[in-house]
Parts: C-alpha cells; sequence; structure tokens
C-alpha cells in the first residue's frame, strides 16, 4: 500500500473573527475543561491541533494553561457525571459537543463560557440565537454543509458511470434526520434517487446493507455522527465483503483505514477554530459575539486498492482532485 500525498493549497476553513492576544496578569492560569465523545486515542489528532493552536496563540497546556479532558468513550449517558466533574472544577470556558454533553453543563452552570461543535445549529437549540451572532455564553463550529453534501453525490456520479440509486446509511435518532430534506434536495439535484438505510445499534448494520443491496443501490453515502464513527471499521468491513462501494462522510485515519472513498470537513483544521474561540474568550470576548465557525474547506481520500476490488476505475479527474491517494 502506498500513500500519495497531493500537493494542495487550503482555504481557511473556517469563518475566523480577527485574533487579538491581550497582556494578562503575570502568573495567571487559565483552565479549559474539554468534553470528548470518543476517547484520547480516537480523537489524538484533533486533540494535537487544538493544542498546537492554543501554543501559537501563547496559551500552553502546562505552562500558563490547564486543561482537564473527560471523556465519555462512546457512550452519552457519561455526560452528566462528565459535567458534574468539570462544573465543579474554577474553568474558564468548556469545550463540548452539542446536545447532551452541552445541556448536561447547562442544568448545572447556566452562564459559562461553551465552545460547542456539532453537525449543526439545530441540535444547539436554544443556545445559538443565529450563525453570526449566537448571542448568550455560547459559540462554536458546526460540521454540516448542504453544499458538501450535493458534492459528495457529484463525485459518487463521477466515480460510478450510469449511478442512479444511492443508499444513505444513517441513525434516525441523530442530527441528520433533521437535514434529511435538505439530503433529499441535494440528490434531487444531481439526478439521484434515496433509499433510507437506517440502523440504530451496531447490530444492525448488516441488515441495512443487505436491504440497500436488496433495492438495488449503487453506493451508499454515510451521515456520520458519533455512533457511525465509533463503528466505522465494521461499516468498511461490511462495504467490502458486501461488495458496495460507500463514500464516507468524515475523515479516516490512519490511512489503512480509508475505504473506497471519503469527502469530509477537514476536523484538524474545525479544532483549530475551536482554538481560536477558545483564546477569543480567554481574551475578554463574550461569547454570544464570536461568530460560530462554518466549514469551508474538505479533503478528500481515494484507495485506489479498494476501488480495483470492486472493479471501479478511478478517473484520472478525481485523482488530481484529491488530497490524498492510496495505492
Amino acid at each position: 500500500m502506498r500513500l500519495i500525498g497531493l500537493a494542495v493549497v487550503l482555504a481557511p476553513t473556517m469563518v475566523l473573527a480577527p485574533m487579538a492576544v491581550d497582556a494578562e496578569p503575570a502568573g495567571k492560569i487559565h483552565r479549559i475543561g474539554f468534553i470528548g465523545f470518543q476517547s484520547p486515542g480516537l480523537e489524538s489528532r484533533m486533540i494535537g491541533s487544538f493544542q498546537d493552536r492554543l501554543a501559537e496563540l501563547g496559551y500552553v497546556n502546562g505552562g500558563n494553561t490547564s486543561i482537564t479532558y473527560r471523556w465519555a468513550d462512546g457512550n452519552i449517558a457519561k455526560y452528566p457525571e462528565i459535567a458534574e466533574d468539570l462544573v465543579g472544577s474554577e474553568l474558564d470556558v468548556i469545550v463540548a459537543p452539542c446536545g447532551p454533553a452541552m445541556r448536561a453543563v447547562r442544568k448545572l452552570r447556566p452562564t459559562i463560557a461553551l465552545v460547542v461543535r456539532s453537525n449543526d445549529i439545530k441540535s444547539c437549540a436554544p443556545e445559538i440565537a443565529t450563525l453570526d451572532r449566537p448571542a448568550g455564553y455560547t459559540t462554536g463550529t458546526i460540521y454540516f454543509s448542504p453544499e458538501a453534501t450535493a458534492r459528495r453525490f457529484d463525485v459518487l456520479k463521477e466515480l460510478i458511470p450510469g449511478l442512479s440509486h444511492v443508499g444513505v446509511l444513517y441513525q434516525p435518532t441523530s442530527d441528520w434526520e433533521g437535514h434529511w430534506a435538505d439530503v433529499e434536495a441535494a440528490a434531487l439535484k444531481t439526478g439521484l434517487r434515496l433509499h433510507r438505510a437506517a440502523w440504530k445499534k451496531r447490530e444492525d448494520l448488516p441488515e441495512a446493507f443487505d436491504n440497500a443491496i436488496a433495492r438495488r443501490v449503487g453506493a451508499l453515502l454515510t451521515l456520520g455522527d458519533g455512533p457511525t464513527w465509533s463503528d466505522r471499521h465494521h461499516i468498511i468491513e461490511l462495504a467490502a465483503s458486501r461488495r458496495l462501494p460507500v463514500m464516507y462522510d468524515f475523515g479516516m485515519f490512519p490511512a489503512a483505514e480509508v475505504g473506497l472513498i471519503s469527502y469530509s470537513v477537514d476536523a484538524r483544521a474545525l479544532f483549530r477554530h475551536v482554538a481560536d474561540q477558545v483564546v477569543q474568550i480567554l481574551n475578554g470576548t463574550r461569547p454570544g459575539d464570536i461568530p460560530i465557525g462554518r466549514p469551508r474547506q474538505f479533503r478528500m481520500f481515494i484507495n485506489r486498492d479498494a476501488a480495483k476490488a470492486l472493479g471501479i476505475t478511478v478517473p484520472q479527474a478525481l485523482l488530481l482532485r484529491a488530497d490524498q491517494v492510496i495505492e
């Protein structure tokens, strides 16, 4: 297996507010809480990007900054306990996923500064008023982009000539349910019919794949959330064993994990932007005055080995647009 990295100049990934570093009292320790859905191992690259950006801006973990990490290990039922642990500390700001984690913190500390990350603004309601001016004590970043969904369908059609029917692998209880109309609209623009390949737990995935195949879909698209990411290895294995092309909407690392193709938000850049927002809060900006970050740049990975196994010849034009190619 050979990894080819193509030289790509990336535009700024998020809409950034101007950064300013104010003078601070000597010896002051800035205290940040961080809630992660997964574990340090699974989120190591994102954590590295987060801490690197903080350090670039003068906030060094273990120096003038203390970061307290707490992990849910893929279980949202742990959020209340984690929130209780964190809010008992003297923290300046907490970084957390939207939804249950955010609500668990807010139940205990209604006014603590929060920097959230989410698929979309809907899961942050009623914390965020608008994208440009959240108001209140919360800001953050979102992953969802209707334009990106349309691009994924376009790429699938380019990859698989004659493709007309696509299954969408997602969890009905996730944030994506509220965006189904957007997904359908994106498919309609590209002339594709959709099949809902819904699943709730890991044991449902083989049936979701088999039902999609029975309905003669030509490919699957994942609509990722925490559980989808947790079960990505199983999904990739099922795609290979069923010989069904799958487009993943989340980045997969290391390279050996890549299935056929992924088109995703650059998560490392997203966490750098989260660090920018944290620093703005530490410098005195009210969270509600900091615009919500939105994805502007995406990364595409293509695995030619997986494509060959499926009998797919990847068009040269698609290879040239990929950020990384495995062969």
